[in-house]
């Protein structure tokens, strides 16, 4: 996964330094609702994987966050989160969540973010975001493994949510050299290849988080403060991109093997994106 510019890999390689703030047609929200429905999670851990972690506890993060009810003052709390735990085992196992009461602040639907935390670096698992109901439709199936045989595996770094592939490959398609950006500040598209892995905060160079660069604009601070908040439960998320996703020219995705080759050469560059951070309704985001 991208680490840090070195000076000279800096003048070979564009890093995508600016937060921008899109907007979209809004989505029809759903009615109220009282709670938040049980669902489950199905997780499996690769054998290798239980192997090193023993008799240790996974530690599973679940977020929700939403809009902010009309009314509701600035700077109030727009999402709750709690920490569920499940025992290690070489096999598929369901955790089960119960169903939660989401604080009065906030409109249906929620948010969710779910996080898998192994207490060992050297196993990677997988996450997930996506609106309440991505998980009550069905189990949210998360896997861990040790980072050596995470892609042999097929493990996700991350999964992108349903409702929003199509907005966020809207944003990186003209982000990408070569495309629409081209429109703004002419490039040689040619010359850069898109890696095909996300980068996060601790990736990012300066690791500033958007509120630190940007100021929200004053006919849409809500918006902002919202994708604010996806950032902020999001901001250690990483994903795979796909090339098909892409509207127009499909880039040329690398994987990191490329990406420190072509950073040794200092031929050509790299461009690395964020996951995009959507505010509750999907009409405005944040991306890296």
């Amino acid at each position: 996964m991208p680490g840090r510019l070195s000076v000279a890999a800096t003048q070979a390689c564009l890093l995508v330094g600016a937060i921008l703030l899109f907007s979209f047609p809004g989505r029809a929200q759903q009615a109220s609702s009282s709670t938040i429905p049980a669902f489950d999670i199905q997780l499996s851990v690769s054998p290798d994987a239980a192997a090193r972690l023993g008799s240790q506890t996974l530690r599973i993060d679940v977020n929700f966050y939403g809009s902010p009810k009309p009314g509701v003052r600035a700077n109030t709390p727009l999402g709750f989160g709690f920490i569920q735990g499940a025992r290690v085992q070489a096999k598929s196992q369901i955790v089960h969540v119960q169903a939660f009461r989401p604080i009065a602040n906030i409109t249906w639907p929620p948010r969710v973010f779910i996080r898998v935390e192994p207490p060992d670096n050297h196993v990677i698992c997988g996450t997930f975001g996506g609106n309440a109901e991505d998980v009550v439709a069905g189990p949210v199936r998360l896997s861990c493994a040790l980072t050596s045989e995470a892609t042999s595996r097929g493990i996700e770094i991350g999964t992108i949510s349903k409702s929003n592939v199509a907005d966020s490959y809207a944003i990186y398609s003209l982000l990408e050299p070569g495309g629409a950006l081209n429109k703004i500040s002419p490039t040689r598209g040619g010359s850069w290849a898109v890696a095909d892995t996300t980068v996060n905060i601790t990736d990012m160079n300066p690791a500033v988080p958007p509120d630190g660069q940007l100021k929200a604009p004053a006919e849409n601070k809500n918006a902002f403060e919202q994708a604010l908040w996806d950032f902020k439960v999001r901001q250690y998320e990483r994903f795979h991109l796909t090339a098909s996703e892409f509207s127009g020219a499909k880039p040329d995705l690398i994987d990191h093997q490329r990406v420190q080759q072509i950073r040794d050469s200092g031929q050509g560059g790299i461009v690395f994106f964020s996951a995009v951070y959507f505010n509750s309704n999907d009409t405005a985001a944040l991306v890296y």
